[in-house]
């Protein structure tokens, strides 16, 4: 006697399905930035040295002791967050924006001052 289709539908494998694995895919992407707040949120009580830190990190660039990290008004846009870290060896001037690497440039360092007679 053959099944019920209840009882067919009951007994079958879960196949992973292109639509699964795209579920699966995007809520490990969105737990793992935040749910969609992206590098440009710092949570509260964490240092945003650290923070910006990692990131360069990430992207090649060598920080091992962050020192300081301000916010850069001037070049912060309302999609991508600007910051000057100074690393100790380098200071770089890093743009968060989300779902994309961060563009990142090395500031140089200011002349010295002319010697005084």
């Amino acid at each position: 006697m053959r099944k019920s289709t209840w009882a067919r539908w009951a007994d079958r494998k879960p196949r992973a399905t292109p639509r699964r694995i795209v579920r699966a895919g995007s809520l490990a992407v969105l737990s793992a930035v935040g749910w969609g707040h992206g590098p440009t949120a710092v949570a509260a009580g964490e240092d945003p040295a650290s923070v910006v830190a990692t990131q360069l990190r990430a992207q090649g660039y060598a920080c091992k002791n962050p020192k300081s990290a301000e916010r850069d008004e001037r070049d912060s846009r309302p999609d991508a967050t600007a910051w000057i870290v100074d690393c100790g060896d380098a200071v770089y001037r890093i743009r968060l924006i989300p779902h994309r690497a961060a563009e990142v440039e090395i500031v140089p360092p200011p002349p010295p001052p002319p010697p005084q007679q």
